[in-house]
């Protein structure tokens, strides 16, 4: 017999579908999100879901003097929660077996940071009457989930991310690639990247549109 989950609020099951569409979030990212009061109650509130198996998290430490972040992503009952009430197949997103997360996790949070403004953006301009909406949303990760059109180990350059946002009211639709630079690479690494990104929208990028990308 399967076991019975915790039982948690409706608003808290947002937290964690929210948790399985971004992957991770950090309190800050949480906070724009759901328009909570201050990081404080958001600590509160996720360590509660931790607690209660919904969500694991990993501390991240400061680039240079500062706090370490909480990076958080679904635990075993979010992944459960997911497969049998939504039907979606849960992201299972890997921090690794240290005690910390890798600096390089601070490229992960920078796309995760662009993914959380499109989404505010949007709801503001929802609130102000406009009829928009992000139809779909990928990140890297979700881009190579797709092993038949971007197999392992292959020279595609993937991007960071995708979106596509819907303006109804004038009928059009901006569909952007993401690319993030952190400062970590020499210019001529750059120009590269941008050449290969250049090439991946030319052959791969209405594989992405028809397969690829959550509904939002």
């Amino acid at each position: 017999m399967t076991e019975k989950r915790p039982i948690i609020s409706a608003a808290d099951l947002k937290v964690v579908e929210y948790l399985n569409r971004y992957s991770c979030l950090t309190v800050k990212q949480l906070v724009r999100i759901f328009g909570w009061k201050d990081a404080s109650y958001a600590n509160e509130r996720m360590l509660k879901l931790v607690t209660l198996g919904y969500v694991d998290r990993k501390p991240l430490p400061a680039k240079g003097i500062g706090r370490i972040t909480w990076v958080y992503k679904l635990g075993t009952e979010g992944e459960r929660y997911i497969k049998e009430e939504k039907r979606l197949v849960p992201y299972r997103f890997v921090m690794g077996a240290g005690k910390y997360l890798m600096p390089v996790w601070w490229h992960t949070l920078a796309t995760q940071d662009f993914f959380v403004t499109a989404e505010t953006w949007v709801n503001a301009r929802k609130r102000l009457g406009e009829d928009i909406d992000i139809e779909k949303m990928a990140t890297e990760l979700d881009i190579k989930r797709d092993k038949k059109n971007f197999p392992p180990n292959s020279s595609i350059l993937i991007p960071d991310g995708w979106i596509d946002i819907r303006y109804a009211e004038r009928h059009r639709r901006s569909r952007l690639l993401l690319e993030v630079e952190t400062g970590t690479q020499f210019p001529a690494v750059v120009r590269e990247k941008i050449k290969r990104h250049i090439i991946f929208a030319d052959k791969h990028y209405e594989v992405i549109l028809a397969h690829v990308g959550s509904e939002v």
